[in-house]
Parts: C-alpha cells; structure tokens; sequence
C-alpha cells in the first residue's frame, strides 16, 4: 500500500513525509497542461531528493536518468551535451526556467521533450495500460538510449535523425514485442 496524491491543474502535489529517502515518484497519466491532450498511459518517474524540503520535478529526462546506471547516465548526458546532474535535473523547473529564457534549461526541456516523444512511442507500441508494462517499456527505452549513446556505437545518439529514433525504437520493440518489429 503505497502513498498517492492527484496532481492539481498545475501539476502540484504533496503526500505524506516517508523515512524512506530511496522512493521514488511515478506518474501515470494525466493532461498536458500546454496541449491539453490526454496522456492515460504516460508514465514519468523521478528519485526522492535526499534534501525533502526541496521541491520535486518528474519529467522525461528524469524517468530516463532515473532507470540507469551513474555511468550509463553520465554517457547519456555527455551525447545529449545536458550539464546539469540528476539532481538539480530532478529539483529544478526547467519549464519555468526555459520560458525565462535560460539557455541551459531552453537546452533540457527540448531534451526532454524528445526523450518524451519516445516514451510515448515505446509505451504505444507496448499497447499496454499495466504499470509494470509501461515501466518496462520506459526501462527498455533507457537501455537503447544508453546503448547509442556508446562512444563504441556507429551511429551518434541524435534525437534529432530518423535514423537514431528507428534504432531506439526497433530496440523497444524487439524488447517489449519481441515476436513482432517495426
């Protein structure tokens, strides 16, 4: 029996304190707050700070970091060129920020916003509405991300190429489908 809350129109919510500073924060569906458009099956993660006086943001860049290694994360952070850590990554509004014109944060929310895009392709392809499932389809979109990321890897982690999205995404498919592909 784990604590919930319902997030309010701007996204805000509070639950009781825990001990346990090693939880986690997992968010199943809900509007986006800028389109308006309904995500049921969009799941978003992001650790409990160890400072829990600090305010908490859960978003795409978060759940990616969150499911991976320290060394898989910062491989990652170094191919997407993303100088924030996890931390201030997970405490910071990077919304708020970037509106105000912050390049860092401009940089990590256009990020962010393409790790989301491919969260939201993985968990359709996994035609799933079970957390465990949506879980796992975030979990195999972090491994596929880690592993272009390689320095090993031919091709570049760009989220921004058809051909880095079709490697991710047959990655997820094989994984979370793997009698069918893309």
């Amino acid at each position: 029996d784990e604590p919930s809350a319902t997030t309010d129109e701007a996204g805000f919510f509070s639950v009781s304190q825990s001990d346990n500073t090693e939880a986690s924060i997992v968010s199943i569906g809900g509007t986006d707050a800028v389109t308006g458009i309904e995500l049921p099956n969009f799941m978003l993660t992001a650790e409990l700070n160890s400072d829990l006086t600090k305010s908490i943001s859960v978003n795409p860049l978060t759940t990616l970091l969150t499911q991976l290694s320290d060394q898989e994360r910062q491989t990652i952070s170094n191919a997407l060129a993303i100088k924030d850590d996890l931390e201030i990554l997970s405490t910071q509004d990077h919304w708020a920020l970037a509106q105000d014109n912050n390049e860092t944060a401009i940089a990590v929310q256009q990020v962010s916003q393409q790790i989301g895009l491919l969260m939201l392709s993985s968990t359709t392809l996994s035609e799933t509405t079970d957390a465990d499932r949506l879980m796992e389809a975030n979990l195999e979109t972090a491994r596929a991300m880690a592993e272009l990321a390689d320095a090993g890897n031919s091709i570049p982690l760009d989220l921004t190429t058809t051909e880095s999205v079709s490697v991710i995404l047959n990655r997820v498919s094989s994984a979370i489908m793997p009698n069918n592909t893309l």
